[in-house]
């Protein structure tokens, strides 16, 4: 009797060794949002420039999240979200300035949210110096392999580049467009 139980323990726990495992959810503790939007997304934008500026076509952009956390503060009468905050990088060398602007930087530091329905906002935070860029990006994020991370976010990109060195900001250009996005 003892060797029928050892061997019904033996076949349970090679049973359950081989049982596939749920992997834990990647999502901030307390977090909306369907995905963890932490990581790095790359790929391409275009828009078409102000002021008879060349419309840009397939310039690459790098979309990097480096913090998602829970909203300790959920805004009243709307969506549920959680804070996000990294960095944008664009190819300077897409941009033709008037003025002849020459960028000091192409990229930038960025906050907004996600909300609960994977709808994605990130814009410029802090202060420029010299000939910069600044940014807003809102579109959806898609977790399209179920793991509860965010795989691609596309959407609409507004772009302005401003001389941050006079007081107040002397405007250079601005364009609007699209952008898309896939985790790298």
């Amino acid at each position: 009797m003892k060797s029928f139980h050892a061997i019904s323990m033996l076949l349970v726990l090679a049973c359950c060794a081989g049982c596939p495992q749920t992997p834990p959810d990647p999502r901030p503790e307390g977090a909306v949002a369907p995905f963890d939007a932490r990581g790095t997304y790359q790929g391409t934008w275009s828009a078409n420039g102000d002021q008879n500026q060349a419309d840009i076509t397939n310039c690459t952009i790098t979309i990097t999240i480096t913090s998602h956390a829970m909203n300790p503060s959920q805004p009243e009468g709307e969506e549920a979200r959680d804070l996000i905050s990294g960095t944008v990088a664009i190819d300077g060398a897409c941009l033709t300035l008037s003025q002849s602007a020459v960028l000091s930087t192409s990229t930038m530091n960025v906050a907004g949210w996600v909300t609960q329905s994977g709808q994605i906002q990130v814009q410029s935070t802090g202060t420029s110096t010299g000939v910069a860029p600044t940014s807003i990006l809102l579109g959806p994020g898609a977790d399209t392999t179920s793991d509860k991370r965010l795989d691609s976010f596309t959407g609409n990109i507004g772009l302005n580049v401003a001389n941050y060195s006079t007081q107040p900001p002397t405007f250079i250009n601005s364009w609007s467009g699209s952008f898309s996005t896939a985790r790298q």
